[in-house]
């Protein structure tokens, strides 16, 4: 936590667009999460990005896109007024933004979900057919470009369930995957640190902002499943980079 005050690295673009998406999902008043919006842009993302990013989570609700992309619908015009610059895509997604979920079936550590999970396992029990729509059009969805990097996409998980104190295992589950697909240890924590303050006064700017834990409590949450991260991989001999610059871009499992 020193090393994350002292010399923070975390890129802007990157916490720009996770704190934009917890601002969605504990529903700040309007005008704090366009500016962090404008910020985003101002950074290098762009309109895909950060849609994709506001229907990111295990959180996103109609409410919180609501919020979310009611808020990036207005900063659109505002900065479209202004002269300023809305991209609507990046620069293509690389290999190393693309690396796939890691295999968990059979599960490999304790903090492994079952595969599938149990509500996806229950629909196909009892409403199959609902199930057979769920997988054709997640397989459509699949053959769409990606405009949020499958690293952010967990970052992002990892934020939110480090917020309302999601248990484990899903969040170690997210924590893993995040490394897996080439962050790092310093990276997550500086995350956590990030969002633990800033989804802080929402409950008394919003009429239905959300009630969050204390940012002490939120940072104990996450970076106590960190720690658990750290010792099962560590144990298992699987690789767990530290610092910013020693990831990868390959699975590990």
């Amino acid at each position: 936590m020193d090393q994350a005050i002292a010399n923070k690295k975390l890129d802007k673009r990157t916490e720009l667009i996770v704190v934009s998406t917890m601002d969605a999902m504990v529903h700040w008043i309007g005008p704090v999460t366009e500016q962090h919006i404008d910020q985003a842009f101002d950074a290098g993302s762009n309109i895909s990005e950060l849609l994709e990013a506001m229907q990111t989570g295990p959180e996103t609700s109609a409410h919180s896109m609501q919020d979310g992309v009611g808020a990036l619908v207005h900063v659109v015009a505002v900065r479209e007024k202004a002269g300023k610059p809305v991209p609507l895509h990046g620069a293509p997604l690389t290999e190393k933004d693309l690396i796939p979920s890691s295999s968990t079936n059979p599960p490999i550590f304790k903090w492994h979900v079952p595969m599938p999970r149990t509500f996806q396992a229950a629909k196909e029990r009892w409403a199959p057919e609902m199930a057979a729509i769920d997988r054709r059009a997640a397989a459509e969805k699949a053959k769409l470009p990606k405009a949020l990097s499958a690293r952010i996409a967990e970052l992002i998980t990892s934020a939110s369930d480090a917020i309302i104190r999601y248990p484990d295992p899903l969040l170690d589950h997210h924590m893993h995957e995040a490394i897996n697909k080439g962050s790092n240890i310093q990276e997550i924590l500086e995350v956590v640190m990030v969002v633990a303050e800033s989804v802080q006064g929402a409950s008394e700017s919003n009429v239905q902002g959300r009630r969050v834990h204390s940012g002490v409590e939120i940072l104990h949450h996450g970076l106590g499943a960190l720690g658990r991260v750290i010792d099962e991989r560590d144990k298992a001999g699987y690789k767990t980079p530290r610092e910013y610059g020693e990831g990868f871009t390959v699975k590990t499992y």
